[in-house]
C-alpha cells in the first residue's frame, strides 16, 4: 500500500475501535481494524487533528518500530508450524505460545482457527494503541499492555522452561527506559531485537520452537557484536532453518530481514559446537 492508503486505513481503524465496543463489532468491523498497519514510515503530525478524541494516540517511537509482519509471511509461518504442534504439545496436548511484540496480532491471526486449537496464547504489546486494536479484534485474548521486560519481570519465572512456541517480529531499534525492568543483568542487550530474541528463546521448553523475523545482520553481520550475539544464542539453541526475505516486504522500511527457526537445546553448551562454526562466522547462506 502507498503511504496515503496506509494512513487512511489506520485512521479508519482507530475510529472504529474508538466508537464501537468489541462485543458489538461485526466481522466487517474487525476487517477494518485489521487494516491498521502501524505508523512506521508515516507522518503522525500531518493527521494528528484527525485522531479520535479520547483514544490512545500513536507514540513517536512507532515511527521507527512499527513495521508489522505482512500476512503473507505470517500465513507461511503458520503453514510450516501447524504440522509440528502435536509434537510441541506433548502429553499436555496444549502448546504454550508467546508473542512478545504482538502489534495488532498478525501472527495471532494466522495461527488461529482449524488446526491451532491447542495454542494457549501469552500476548504482549507495548503500544497502548496497538494493544487496544488487538484486544478489539480478539476480545477472547488477555493482552498484556506494556514492555516485554515488564512481562518478563512479572511472569518470567512462571513460564521459564515451559513455553513451547515463540513467534515474533521484535522491534529493531535501540532499547529505551524499559531496559532496567528485567532484573536479569545478563540480558542487558543494547538492541531491542537482540533482547527479544535471547530472552524469549531462553523461556522455551527443551526442543521448543522459536520463530523470529530479525535484521539480516544477526546471521550475516561480521561485526564483533553480531558474532557475540550469535554465540550467546547458539549455546542454548539450534538453528533449524533461515530464509532471507525481499527487502521491500515492509512498506517504507526497505529492511533486509531473515525469518529464522530455532529449537531450544534444553540447556547451555560449554562452547559453540564445531558443526555450528560456519554459523558463528556469519556464513549460513554461503553454506
Amino acid at each position: 500500500w502507498t503511504a496515503s492508503r496506509r494512513t487512511a486505513a489506520n485512521l479508519a481503524a482507530m475510529r472504529m475501535a474508538a466508537s464501537t465496543p468489541p462485543e458489538q463489532m461485526t466481522d466487517a468491523d474487525r476487517r477494518v481494524l485489521a487494516g491498521y498497519s502501524g505508523w512506521g514510515g508515516l507522518s503522525i503530525e500531518r493527521v494528528a487533528d484527525q485522531f479520535p478524541a479520547g483514544f490512545p494516540v500513536p507514540e513517536v517511537r512507532g515511527l521507527i518500530h512499527e513495521y508489522y509482519t505482512p500476512a503473507k509471511v505470517t500465513d507461511e509461518v503458520a503453514r510450516v508450524v501447524r504440522p509440528l504442534l502435536r509434537e510441541l504439545a506433548g502429553p499436555s496436548k496444549s502448546v504454550l505460545t508467546l508473542e512478545p511484540s504482538a502489534g495488532i496480532g498478525r501472527f495471532v491471526r494466522s495461527l488461529s482457527g482449524p488446526g491451532f486449537e491447542s495454542l494457549r496464547w501469552n500476548v504482549v504489546e507495548w503500544s497502548e494503541l496497538s494493544a487496544r486494536m488487538l484486544q478489539a479484534i480478539r476480545p477472547d485474548l488477555a493482552v498484556f499492555n506494556g514492555p516485554f521486560e515488564r512481562w518478563v519481570r512479572e511472569h518470567g519465572d512462571e513460564y521459564a522452561g515451559r513455553i513451547n512456541l515463540v513467534v515474533a517480529n521484535p522491534p529493531y531499534g535501540a532499547r529505551g527506559a524499559s531496559v532496567t525492568e528485567d532484573p536479569a543483568r545478563a540480558y542487558r542487550e543494547k538492541q531491542a531485537y537482540a533482547y527479544f530474541l535471547r530472552r524469549a528463546l531462553d523461556l522455551l521448553a527443551p526442543s521448543g520452537l522459536g520463530v523470529f523475523l530479525v535484521p539480516s545482520g544477526f546471521l550475516s553481520g561480521g561485526a564483533a557484536r553480531n558474532q557475540s550475539l550469535r554465540a550467546k544464542v547458539l549455546l542454548r539453541h539450534h538453528l533449524s532453518a533461515a530464509y532471507r526475505l525481499p527487502s521491500g516486504i515492509f512498506p517504507g522500511a526497505h529492511l533486509v530481514t531473515d525469518l529464522i527457526f530455532f529449537r531450544a537445546r534444553g540447556g547451555e553448551l560449554p562452547e559453540v559446537p564445531d558443526e555450528d562454526a560456519f554459523l558463528l562466522e556469519g556464513r549460513y547462506f554461503e553454506e
